[in-house]
């Protein structure tokens, strides 16, 4: 199971997380999220059938979930909904990674989740989601390398589309306690354990070696247009063979195309913040290997071919959410299937539902 189970089998032995440096491969260099997870099986049932190997499709499960659910809430249509879950499950990368053990899908699913609740959130102004989305990024740090920067990235996006935009409102200890409450032991853990081994790098320990050299590669001239050129045009080629990413990118593209037709789309509030959110998730990956391709690793191309799919299912994940979402042009009040009240009810409910938020909101910033 991708080395994750062989650690976590190690940490159920020993009792401890620094077990983890001398079973398997890689160190103590990635989040304990999933290594975690499998000993908690050992531990508990001993792992027999082995049961933790159902930790992966349940992400996908979950994920699936969460983005039915934020389409109905936004009122996306519930065919449309359907078919889009079902474009998205039914993705062979998504099925490989739902099924090999890699940290990837997990991470891409907490993240997803994370964003939609933030968008919901401050959109709705509820400190509550707001927690929910501040637990489940800070969760996602626990589970990829980068997921530091992809948290980072998007609480900036959602803060800067919210003052600008003046879409919702947010409360930054709603979200920050959770976060930095999850995320700062594991920062100081790795900072404290972290090692670098040139074996591990040739066997993926590619993220590890971006991130640490992440000012370095800023800095650097190495990164150059032809290295982009190179990401680009490997992916879009495998993005357009039918046993890589199925019909993903045809139909993502169409489906763009076809939201340019329909009323009133891009004036919905939720629509900036996805936006912003799948640029961000579009654009992580291509830097971080961008920085990658500047320590001159014996074989780029082949770390690309090897890695770069399932460093892109958050943005699997994220363009099809703004896909489906821009195909549906209704706005709350223009939505049949939302049941009305008579005016006055509506109105003292509306202000009652307001009053009490603010009390919320009050003790979260």
């Amino acid at each position: 199971m991708a080395g994750w189970a062989v650690k976590g089998y190690g940490i159920a032995a020993s009792g401890s997380v620094l077990a983890g440096r001398s079973w398997g491969m890689w160190g103590l260099n990635y989040p304990l999220n999933i290594m975690l997870q499998v000993a908690t099986f050992r531990l508990f049932g001993g792992d027999l059938l082995p049961e933790s190997k159902l930790l992966f499709p349940v992400y996908l499960a979950c994920v699936g979930l969460g983005i039915f659910s934020f389409w109905r809430r936004f009122r996306v249509a519930p065919a449309l909904a359907a078919v889009g879950l079902m474009l998205i499950a039914t993705n062979p990368v998504v099925f490989i990674q739902a099924t090999n053990g890699y940290a990837n899908l997990p991470f891409a699913a907490i993240l997803t989740l994370g964003i939609l609740a933030a968008i919901e959130g401050v959109l709705e102004c509820d400190p509550r989601r707001q927690i929910i989305s501040g637990l489940l990024l800070g969760i996602a740090v626990w589970t990829r390398p980068e997921g530091f920067l992809y948290v980072a990235l998007v609480a900036a996006a959602m803060a800067a589309v919210a003052r600008l935009g003046r879409f919702g409102r947010p409360y930054p200890l709603a979200f920050a306690v959770p976060v930095v409450g999850l995320s700062v032991p594991w920062l100081l853990f790795a900072w404290t354990h972290y090692e670098l081994d040139p074996v591990w790098i040739q066997h993926g320990d590619t993220a590890v070696l971006a991130i640490t050299n992440l000012l370095e590669g800023i800095t650097s001239s190495g990164a150059r247009l032809s290295t982009l050129y190179l990401i680009v045009r490997l992916f879009l080629e495998r993005a357009l063979l039918p046993e890589n990413w199925g019909a993903y990118l045809p139909v993502v593209t169409f489906l763009f195309v076809l939201s340019a037709f329909a009323r009133r789309t891009w004036a919905r509030m939720e629509i900036t913040y996805l936006v912003a959110a799948t640029v961000i998730t579009i654009a992580l990956p291509v830097a971080l290997y961008l920085v990658l391709s500047i320590h001159g690793l014996p074989d780029f191309v082949l770390v690309l071919r090897r890695d770069f799919d399932r460093a892109y299912l958050p943005a699997y994940f994220m363009t099809n959410v703004l896909a489906i979402t821009l195909l549906q042009p209704r706005t709350y009040d223009h939505d049949p299937s939302t049941p009305r009240r008579p005016r006055s009810q509506a109105g003292k409910t509306a202000r009652s539902e307001e009053a009490e938020l603010n009390e919320r909101g009050k003790a979260w910033g």
